[in-house]
């Protein structure tokens, strides 16, 4: 779904704009939430499973699966991190690939998407697609953080697309 969204950003005729950059802000929100959901209903899954099968099987304490139920919670973030992390490494290199077409290379991270990183190549400048880079490299970091996400969000997308 992100690789769509980029697709969408790279076709988008419009200069830049706060809208703009919040309506992208908001796409990568919605691919996060879906992520978080999927991670959670799987591990709930799962754990709800184990549950059943323990109760069936031994005389399992309150305390046990209070324990337990926060160690899957922590599972959960934990997962949704990596793959939050995952979608960052493919944003920048998304926009690497706008840098390698401008710089004339023949190689790219995500050649599937060449056609369209290329389009988006013509419509910036270098200054434009280095900004971006170092805006989404700021907010890698900046999640890595206590930072609340939501506005780092805000503030790293604003700054790489508006």
């Amino acid at each position: 779904r992100l690789a769509s969204m980029l697709v969408a950003l790279s076709k988008r005729s419009r200069p830049a704009s706060v809208p703009g950059a919040l309506a992208i802000r908001r796409e990568f929100s919605d691919i996060l939430d879906e992520i978080h959901d999927r991670i959670e209903k799987q591990l709930e899954g799962e754990f709800g499973e184990e549950k059943k099968f323990l109760k069936q099987r031994t005389d399992v304490s309150g305390h046990w699966l209070d324990d337990r139920e926060k160690e899957m919670l922590a599972a959960v973030e934990a997962r949704y991190l990596q793959e939050r992390e995952s979608l960052m490494e493919l944003l920048l290199s998304w926009v690497g690939d706008v840098l390698r077409h401008q710089a004339g290379s023949d190689r790219f991270d995500l050649p599937e998407f060449s056609a369209a990183t290329r389009e988006l190549a013509q419509r910036w400048d270098a200054a434009t697609a280095n900004r971006c880079v170092r805006e989404l490299r700021r907010l890698g970091a900046n999640l890595r953080t206590n930072a609340q996400e939501g506005l780092a969000l805000d503030s790293a997308f604003i700054a790489a697309f508006a």
